[in-house]
Parts: structure tokens; sequence; C-alpha cells
């Protein structure tokens, strides 16, 4: 738990410590800037004793992130977040996000892969936009809603690995540019049935 903080007075009463500055909503908070030295950040559950459960444009244009942990009760990832952090090469997000908004992840030129969580109904867009080495992304579940352009630029995309339901997969494939180029791989517990020749599975799987 971070203590000593004191309040900036100004358009949205900014708290700030030696780490964070944040504005808090009634019992929780919204991260707002971070001060740290960079390099591998891990977000405490808590500060100053308010659960986090909003992430801002806390991280945008960093240059010396290269890893974050994102910690379970954070619901959004807002605008900006961390667009712009060049170096950033992997973050684990929380299983109670269900927000990652605009331009949430925008020009993260180092990001390999992402675990896109199973309570995630909505991808804004650009969210993803210009992630140029990105490669793999795993849903761990069914996403309502990926805007067009929410993975535009990102031309590495390579794996698709998706535990939602088919019908919802190849919906969002066929709908979204994109994701189109990738190979997607459909989530099954069980071993899948055979084509008419019982030469393949029909469709491509993962995990069963």
């Amino acid at each position: 738990v971070f203590t000593g903080a004191k309040v900036i007075w100004g358009y949205n009463n900014v708290t700030t410590n030696s780490e964070y500055d944040y504005v808090l909503h009634g019992e929780t908070l919204c991260l707002t800037r971070y001060k740290g030295n960079g390099g591998e950040v891990i977000i405490p559950e808590c500060i100053d004793e308010y659960e986090v459960v909003d992430i801002g444009d806390i991280f945008y244009n960093n240059t010396s992130i290269t890893f974050v942990k994102i910690p379970e009760g954070v619901t959004k990832i807002q605008s900006n977040a961390f667009k712009d952090c060049k170096i950033l090469m992997k973050v684990e997000l929380p299983r109670t996000l269900t927000l990652i908004g605009y331009a949430a992840f925008q020009g993260c030129r180092s990001l390999l892969e992402v675990k896109i969580p199973e309570k995630v109904n909505c991808i804004d867009e650009k969210a993803f936009d210009s992630c140029e080495l990105l490669k793999t992304i795993v849903f761990l579940g069914d996403v309502e809603i990926i805007d067009d352009y929410a993975f535009s630029a990102s031309f590495a995309l390579e794996y698709i690995y998706y535990q939602g339901t088919m019908a919802t997969g190849e919906l969002l494939r066929a709908n979204n540019y994109y994701l189109g180029f990738a190979s997607w791989y459909y989530y099954s517990e069980t071993e899948p049935e055979l084509n008419e020749e019982d030469t393949a599975y029909n469709g491509n799987y993962w995990h069963y």
C-alpha cells in the first residue's frame, strides 16, 4: 500500500504520491499518471487504501516501461492508456477487465502477444493500432464489440486463438478486415469432429 499522498487542487482534484497520480471516485480510483522508473511495472490493487478500478492515460508516450501487470479489480483501460509505449513488450490484463478504450495500446511497436480476458466485451477503435510486431492474440471469451479499426496497421498478426463460440468468432473474423488475415484457432475441450473424408478436422482447433 502506497502512503504519503497529497492533493493537487485543480480541475480534477488529482491526488499524487511518489509513483502515481490518481483521481478518486468514491472509494475507488482511476490512475492518471505513472512517475516510476520504468522497466517492469506491477500496479498495486490498492493505493492509499483505495481500490484501483480504472487505468487512465497513465503511461501515454512512456519510453521506459517494458512489462506491466494490471491488478485484478480493474475493469477499464481508458483511451490512450499505453499509447506510444514503444518498448512495451508484454502486458498482463486482469480477469475483471471489461473495456479496452480508444487507442489504448496504439503505437506499442514492441508488443508481441496479448491475451484478452473473458469478460472483455468491447475493444474500441484503434485500441491496438500500429502494433507493428503483434503476432498473436488470445481471446479467452466472446467479445461483443471489436471496432473495425481496433487492430488496424498491425500487419504482423499471424495467429488468433479464440475461446468463445465459433459463431461469434466467425462473425468477428468476417467483419474485421485486419483480423481476417490471421489464422484462427477455436477452443475445444474434446477432440473435434473430422470432415466427411475423415482426413482433417472441420476447422482449426486448439487446447483439446
